[in-house]
C-alpha cells in the first residue's frame, strides 16, 4: 500500500526525482517496521512524517499524504501502547497537514486531509478493538466449556462413587449376615448370599450404564439413563 501511494502521488502530481526518492524511502520504512517488529513505532512515525513533509516542499506530490493515512492505520491497528497511538495519530492527523499548509500555503486543503488521516486511524482502532473483544469472548467461552467439563466429571465421579459404595455396602451386609447364620441356618445363609449376588449384579449393571454415558454422545447417551418405565422393577 505504501508503494502504491508513492506511485499514485508521482503519477497524479509529478515532481522531481529527489522528492519521489524521499517518498520511496518513507515507503521502505513501513517494510522495515513490518520486517523487524522491534523497530519502534515512534521511529517509523517520525521518519514517515519528516520525509513526506520534505517531499511536499517541492510543491507537488499531493498523494504523498496517503502515506500519513497509512501511518495512522498501522499505528492504531498494531501499536500496543495507547499513549503512543493517541500521540502519533493526533500529530499525524492535525500537525502534518497544518505543517504542510504552513510551508506551502494553498498547496493542499488541510481540513480535508485532517479528516482523511484521522478517519482511517479511527477505523483501524475500531477494527482492532473488535478483534480484541472477539478474542476475549472466545477465551471466556473456552473457560466456560472447561468449567462445564470439570463439573460434569465431578458429577460422574459422585455417581460412580455412590453406585460402587452403596453396592459394596449392600453386598458386605448380606455376606456378613450369611457368615453369622452359616452354621445355624444354611438356607438363610444361602438366601443372604443370593441377595448379595443379586445386589452385586445390579450394581455392576448400574456402573456399566453410568460408564456408558462417557462413551456415548447425543441420544445414545440418553438411552443409557434409566427411565420411569423401570420404576416398578426398582420398587
Amino acid at each position: 500500500m505504501a508503494i502504491g501511494a508513492v506511485v499514485f502521488a508521482a503519477v497524479t502530481d509529478p515532481a522531481g526525482p529527489v522528492p519521489i526518492a524521499l517518498l520511496a524511502v518513507a515507503a521502505g520504512l513501513f517494510g522495515v517496521w513490518a520486517r523487524w517488529p522491534p523497530t519502534p513505532t515512534l521511529v517509523l512515525a517520525a521518519g514517515v512524517i519528516g520525509l513526506v513533509v520534505l517531499a511536499k516542499l517541492s510543491g507537488g506530490l499531493d498523494g504523498a499524504l496517503f502515506l500519513i493515512s497509512l501511518l495512522a492505520i498501522v499505528v492504531a491497528g498494531w501499536e500496543r501502547s495507547r499513549v503512543v497511538v493517541v500521540v502519533v495519530v493526533s500529530l499525524a492527523a492535525l500537525m502534518t497537514p497544518l505543517l504542510v499548509e504552513f510551508l506551502q500555503p494553498g498547496d493542499i486543503d488541510a481540513g480535508i486531509w485532517m479528516i482523511g488521516i484521522a478517519f482511517p486511524g479511527l477505523m483501524s482502532w475500531l477494527f482492532r478493538r473488535q478483534k480484541e473483544l472477539t478474542a476475549q469472548l472466545e477465551d471466556a467461552r473456552r473457560q466456560l466449556m472447561a468449567r462445564m467439563v470439570s463439573e460434569e466429571r465431578r458429577r460422574i465421579a459422585r455417581d460412580v462413587h455412590d453406585l460402587v459404595g452403596h453396592g459394596l455396602a449392600a453386598v458386605l451386609l448380606q455376606v456378613t449376615s450369611a457368615r453369622h447364620v452359616l452354621r445355624r441356618d444354611v438356607d438363610e445363609a444361602e438366601r443372604a448370599l443370593c441377595s448379595a449376588e443379586d445386589v452385586g449384579r445390579r450394581s455392576l449393571a448400574d456402573l456399566r450404564s453410568t460408564v456408558a454415558l462417557l462413551r456415548a454422545d447425543g441420544e445414545s447417551a440418553l438411552a443409557a439413563v434409566p427411565g420411569l418405565d423401570q420404576l416398578p422393577t426398582l420398587v
